[in-house]
């Protein structure tokens, strides 16, 4: 296999308070939470980058949406692996990042922390 026809995965992590560089509308604003989201590369074409997050940034419940841009928007992940993967695993990873919902995944953003951590507000 030549490096043009190799495909990888990279996990990435990034920790609470990561630095978000496009947040629109946000000066400063970090990850609350942290965030963890996938990047896919097929060896040839820029890599594709999914992720799910609040529509609305800062909600911990409500739509969620998908995230193209996370490899640009955040600065200096905590933790990050790649990872050799075949083609037909990287066709189904972006299959899943394209279209989610047609893959069973709910789209709703849910809070799910146990009450004594939750504040009740949205």
């Amino acid at each position: 296999m030549d490096d043009s026809n190799k495909y990888t995965v990279t996990v990435y992590v990034a920790a609470p308070g990561t630095p978000l560089l496009k947040e629109q509308g946000h000066t400063n604003a970090t990850s609350g939470p942290g965030h963890m989201f996938y990047v896919v590369s097929d060896g040839k074409g820029a890599p594709r980058s999914y992720g799910f997050a609040p529509v609305e940034h800062g909600r911990i419940d409500g739509q969620g949406g998908i995230a193209r841009d996370d490899l640009q928007n955040y600065k200096d992940p905590l933790y990050s692996r790649t990872m050799e993967i075949t083609k037909d695993q990287y066709d189904k990873l972006t299959a899943f990042g394209d279209n989610p919902k047609q893959h069973g995944f709910d789209m709703q953003y849910k809070d799910r922390r146990p009450p004594a951590f939750s504040s009740g507000t949205n």
